[in-house]
Parts: C-alpha cells; structure tokens; sequence
C-alpha cells in the first residue's frame, strides 16, 4: 500500500520551518486543508491564523488553502479535494481531545493510507507521534484527556517539539517512567519528514533520537 509522508516540524516560526514547508509545498498540487483549533483563539483568532498560513505558503506561489476550524461531522469524501493537510500547534492535549471526540482521528489515518500528505507543526506534530505525554512540559492538560496515544504515524516515535539540549535529562526521565520506547526530538528550526520507512531529517537545528 502506497501511503502519504508524515512532515514534522519542532514548532518555530516560517523561517525556522522554511525548508520543511519548501519540501511539503511540493506535494500539494491542488488544495491545502489547514487546520487551526489546537490555538488559543484570544490570543490568536481564527483570522489571523489563516492570514499566517496564507503568508507561509505565498513564498512557494501557493494559495489554493481552506481552513476548516470544526471537524465534527467530516466525511473521508470531504477530504477528497485535499492533496495535504496542515495541523497547527496550540495545546496538543485539546487538540487530541476534539480529534478524537470527533473521530477525526480516523479520518486522518484513513486520509493517509490512501497517500495523503499530513504536515504537523508543534502540537500537530506530537499528536502524529505514539503518546502525547511528550507535550507535558509546554502544555496544561486542562481537558482532563486521559488516553494519551496519538495517531502513532511516526514508525513508533514519540514525538517532542520545542527541543533544547537542556531537555535531555527530563527526556530520558519521561521515557523511562512513561515506558516510551522511541521519542525523536526536534528543536525549533528543525524537522522530519517521514516517507514509507525511510525517516529525513531538514533544516539546520537538532534532531536527536532516544
């Protein structure tokens, strides 16, 4: 079965992502689906959200993008249209909460086995990645979500965003309680892009694996 490729970006900002989004925007031939709702929309609205999204994908002459921010109610035909989808960051256990309370979770899987491309940034990334619990350090899990697995598309890695090589320590202490096998590590201006079983880094920051 031919599926899509997994990009994962450590969380900066477009220019620390710039050669990860450069790669990502060479799939997306039609449509881009983005989706913002992990954000705090008081600090950040919708709005300029998308305004955002627009302005990263001006750099590659492309703009042909559609922000959803209610995935409730989906269908894997609505998906149809999309050649990638665009998962922002925000709190990463609210974000898996309203994935998986609306089964979009298994829309994504499915979007993916059939060779579509998912590009996760920060929370969007961590939720592609075998547990959440990696997001602990930056987020509060206020939702009270209790099932912490992810959508488990990253050859069994956890993944951690926002990296430093201060976060060794707490990393290896995480791994050992949590019994997280594999957890890859990605600082700001760093990604990952992930195609069958092969697994590339890109761009100039740290990736280390545990």
């Amino acid at each position: 079965m031919v599926k899509g490729i997994i990009f994962l970006s450590g969380g900066g900002n477009k220019e620390d992502s710039y050669l990860l989004d450069k790669e990502f925007a060479k799939y997306v031939k039609r449509k881009l689906l983005y989706i913002p709702i992990a954000i705090g929309t008081l600090e950040h609205p919708y709005n300029e959200c998308f305004k955002w999204i627009k302005d990263v994908f001006k750099q590659f002459n492309f703009d042909n993008i559609e922000m959803w921010t209610d995935i409730r109610n989906k269908t894997i035909k609505d998906l149809k249209q999309f050649d990638a989808i665009y998962i922002s960051g925000g709190n990463t256990f609210k974000l898996l909460k309203e994935i998986k309370d609306s089964r979009f979770d298994k829309l994504l899987i499915e979007f993916y086995n059939k060779e579509g491309h998912i590009y996760g940034g920060s929370a969007g990334a961590i939720i592609l990645g075998k547990s959440i619990i990696t997001a602990s350090k930056n987020d509060k899990n206020e939702v009270k979500l209790k099932n912490l697995n992810g959508l488990n598309l990253c050859h069994g890695y956890s993944i951690w965003c926002h990296y430093n090589l201060k976060d060794d320590k707490e990393i290896l202490v995480l791994q050992k309680r949590e019994r997280l096998r594999k957890i890859a590590a990605l600082s700001e201006d760093a990604g990952l892009i992930i195609e069958n079983k092969e697994i590339k880094a890109i761009g100039d920051g740290h990736i280390f694996f545990f």
